[in-house]
């Protein structure tokens, strides 16, 4: 029986009912949907835990020596070899309410294909920002290539900051393209100490290039995309879905 990740006990309580139309948590189930990766693995004695009778299952876990095993043991099993959890962050476990292991979204680029899709995911990303970071310690070196990465970005008001300062000389190129464009060095250096490149959009969705941004157009290259919301921004979120779930 394949598993590809196992549930904490009250989150294997919440999906069943949430699976078989009966009450469940709905805030927690739409955390729990970000990380849950189908099928579960579960075992007959954490059935047993939860009472959820369901005969025809349990014979099938018996069947496969799914019988006794603790999570960490059925986690073992799984391709992921994850436990999800609504507290504990360390490993198998992964707290689906913030953790190191996050639930992104990729974009990989492979050499010889097209960067079209990668291209109009930025531009959205972008589309309605007031603030961009861009860090990358090569842009400088690259500039030829990576100076397209520009061509994505809304030509209107908008300031970008950049984790290694440009000197003038490109300022001025930049401003050519956008004379609304504000251009600053980031003082706070939000990644002094990170290899990535990093691309943060207002404080609140990150996304990661694992290569330089002039791997985007370059389509003899590799090139990755990672995006996810900051931790700051996603504690934000969850504390405001909380106060509308109070009204």
């Amino acid at each position: 029986m394949r598993g590809r990740v196992v549930l904490e006990d009250e989150l294997l309580r919440q999906w069943h009912a949430f699976k078989h139309t009966q009450t469940h948590d709905t805030q927690l189930i739409e955390r729990l949907l970000q990380f849950y990766k189908p099928p579960h693995i579960t075992c007959v004695a954490q059935l047993k835990r939860l009472q959820i009778q369901d005969e025809v299952l349990m014979a099938s876990l018996a069947a496969s020596q799914l019988v006794n095993q603790t999570l960490e043991e059925l986690a073992s099993l799984t391709d992921f070899k994850l436990v999800l959890s609504e507290q504990t962050t360390t490993y198998p476990y992964v707290c689906i309410h913030g953790d190191s292991i996050g639930s992104s979204y990729t974009l990989t680029c492979q050499p010889n294909t097209g960067r079209d899709k990668a291209h109009a995911l930025l531009r959205a990303l972008m589309s309605k920002a007031k603030t961009i970071l861009i860090h990358d310690r090569f842009l400088e070196q690259q500039w030829t290539g990576a100076k397209q990465f520009f061509d994505l970005l809304p030509k209107r008001r908008l300031t970008l900051l950049f984790g290694y300062p440009l000197p003038q000389r490109k300022v001025t190129e930049l401003k050519r393209h956008c004379t609304d464009w504000l251009v600053k060095d980031d003082r706070r250096g939000h990644y002094r100490q990170h290899h990535d490149r990093y691309l943060l959009i207002d404080q609140a969705m990150e996304v990661v290039v694992t290569s330089g941004l002039d791997y985007l157009f370059d389509q003899s290259k590799e090139c990755t995309l990672i995006v996810r919301e900051q931790a700051s921004f996603i504690a934000s979120a969850s504390v405001q879905t909380q106060k509308q779930g109070t009204l």
